[in-house]
């Protein structure tokens, strides 16, 4: 992934960690990483320990690190690792660019 991953936030809210999050992780209505196919409220835009707040970019355009192939223009939800994945249950947003497979920097359009 060696370029600068970045970020346009359009609406950014603030949750309180209720687990160790991780910069760029999908978080839940939680305000802890999401699960597999759980709503996503957004994208950690720092790392939190429990009780930490941090900000969340709930609408905007986000580089993530997949957690599988996503063709460009595909609806993605969240894997287990709370990663962008093409389809599932739950949709956040789209994909604007595309990946052949995991660990690699995917552009997506949160709504």
């Amino acid at each position: 992934m060696g370029a600068v991953m970045g970020s346009i936030r359009t609406l950014v809210l603030t949750g309180t960690a209720t687990a160790p999050v991780t910069e760029r992780q999908l978080i839940g209505f939680n305000d802890a990483p999401a699960g597999a196919d759980t709503p996503v409220k957004g994208v950690a835009d720092m790392d939190a320990s429990i009780g930490g707040d941090f900000p969340i970019t709930a609408i905007g355009v986000v580089d993530l690190v997949s957690g599988g192939a996503i063709a460009a223009g595909a609806e993605v939800s969240s894997n287990a690792a709370a990663r962008p994945v093409s389809g599932g249950a739950a949709p956040f947003g789209t994909a604007l660019t595309a990946t052949t497979g995991p660990d690699q920097r995917v552009r997506v359009l949160i709504r």
